[in-house]
């Protein structure tokens, strides 16, 4: 008599010895469009923006036919560059990439390292010289002296990019996610999103999943301020001190004011170049981008960030060449609107006056440029380390805050005309990147996230070999 084993029990043992050896099915790959999201990552104020692209964490991460977990690799299709292939990758454990790329700036520097010709823009100065000496023999002014100053000025701006139109290019740009198992790509599965603003200024947010629900973004802003403003004074180092005391202080002051600053600017305003913070260094006004203040994962940093800028500046014994040279540029920009004014009221006593303004505050800028230059290398690397030390930051922040300040160091010492092998480059510069180096050596997490991920797809170079490359460079 032969002994049947039913059915049912077969399976069974199938499905427990599965459990051991088998492969699970492939299950969609896809990622659904309301499971991850694309923001833009706030620009520095020298330097590129760059992209955030996050996947709910709550979501099920997906295993490929193997039965392994898919590795999604980040393209980025970037107007007037194409597709670029695999400059980030999301994972079941770090479910984020921050996306930056490098600029003519750092290109520039990486080339000198090869010791090729840098390709950095420097500023024509022989407007300038003319201009100057039609001022100082009071001859006649040219009809296109307007054009002239606002050149000037333009290229002597050092609070902003001076090509607002390519940054502008990221919110053009589009984030593509391919699915991988291993080496093996998984074909046509890719999805794609647009980055998008967010909010309407003025208007209700009218979301039930969204945490200004049934508030103003003005309104909203103001409370993610004040939660912010209480994680920065609850900091606290190992013997329970304060780790931000004048930055808490400050913070706290000006929440107490009416109306309470920061000063939060609605939304994105192009001709600042997608910028999330600015510290103005004569008067320590603060402005926040307020998309960025409600939508950035690391929107804590920027104002930690601009605190940091406030506090060194308002010491009356340093940053004075950087006050300065900002002084100056107020000054360049009233003496171009009183020449403006006088010019429409036929005033030419008022043209040449204004005129022999704007020389007298170019020349000062011109003589205080490199020493400012070596100051503002000195005040952004302050303002980076302390977001570093936040004790509420984790990766996705550290991510952002090395990889923009690598633009930014870069856009720095192009926009002060900063020569390498001299100072303040052999100084500040030098000093800034070889503890940016040091620090990201000594966080694994961070160390194995930048080996991979691509800076400069011109070379196909990772963020570690830009980061070690520069700072040989800068300290060369």
């Amino acid at each position: 008599m032969q002994t049947r084993i039913a059915p049912v029990f077969l399976l069974l043992i199938a499905s427990l010895l599965c459990d051991v050896g088998c492969t699970r099915p492939a299950q969609n790959v896809v990622l659904p469009a309301d499971q991850w999201t694309v923001a833009v990552v706030p620009a520095p104020h020298i330097g590129p923006p760059g992209l955030f692209a996050m996947v709910n964490p709550a979501f099920q991460w997906p295993h490929g036919p193997g039965g392994h977990p898919i590795t999604y690799h980040v393209a980025v299709v970037w107007p007037g560059q194409g597709r670029i292939e695999n400059v980030g990758q999301l994972t079941a454990d770090e479910r984020f990439a921050v996306v930056f790329l490098a600029d003519a700036a750092v290109q520039a520097d990486l080339a000198s390292a090869a010791g090729q010709q840098q390709a950095g823009v420097q500023e024509s100065r022989s407007d300038f010289e003319t201009l100057r000496a039609l001022v100082e023999r009071r001859q006649p002014l040219p009809d296109d002296l307007i054009q002239r100053l606002e050149v000037l000025l333009g290229a002597t701006d050092h609070t902003i990019a001076r090509d607002i139109a390519g940054r502008g290019q990221v919110w053009d740009a589009q984030v593509v996610l391919v699915p991988y198992e291993g080496d093996r790509g998984l074909a046509r599965q890719e999805t794609t999103k647009q980055v998008a603003l967010k909010y309407t200024w003025g208007k209700k947010v009218d979301d039930a999943k969204d945490p200004c629900n049934g508030k103003t973004p003005e309104e909203c802003a103001l409370d993610r301020l004040k939660k912010i403003k209480d994680a920065i004074c609850g900091a606290k180092n190992p013997d329970q001190s304060p780790t931000f005391p004048d930055q808490c202080a400050r913070l706290t002051a000006l929440l107490g004011k009416t109306p309470p600053e920061p000063k939060v600017e609605c939304t994105l305003p192009a001709e600042k170049g997608v910028s999330a913070g600015v510290t103005d260094a004569v008067t320590l006004g603060i402005s926040i981008n307020g998309e960025f203040l409600l939508t950035d994962a690391c929107a804590d940093a920027t104002v930690l960030h601009e605190l940091t800028h406030a506090k060194d500046l308002s010491d009356p014994n340093k940053f004075t060449n950087l006050k300065k040279f900002r002084d100056a540029e107020r000054r360049m920009a009233k003496a171009l609107a009183d020449y403006k004014a006088a010019k429409a009221a036929n005033d030419e006593a008022g043209k040449q006056k204004a005129a022999e303004d704007f020389v007298k505050a170019k020349k000062e800028l011109d003589a205080g440029e490199q020493a400012a230059g070596g100051e503002m290398v000195e005040t952004e690397c302050n303002a980076l380390f302390a977001e570093l030390d936040y004790p509420g930051s984790g990766p996705a922040w550290w991510k952002e805050a090395v990889k923009a300040m690598i633009g930014e160091l870069a856009n720095v010492r192009h926009a002060f005309h900063l020569e390498i092998g001299t100072p303040p480059v052999k100084g500040p510069m030098c000093d800034c990147f070889t503890k940016m180096q040091k620090w990201v050596k000594d966080h694994k997490d961070v160390k194995d996230n930048f080996d991979k991920d691509i800076y400069d797809p011109q070379k196909n170079a990772t963020t570690s070999v830009v980061l070690d490359t520069l700072t040989k460079v800068y300290c060369k």
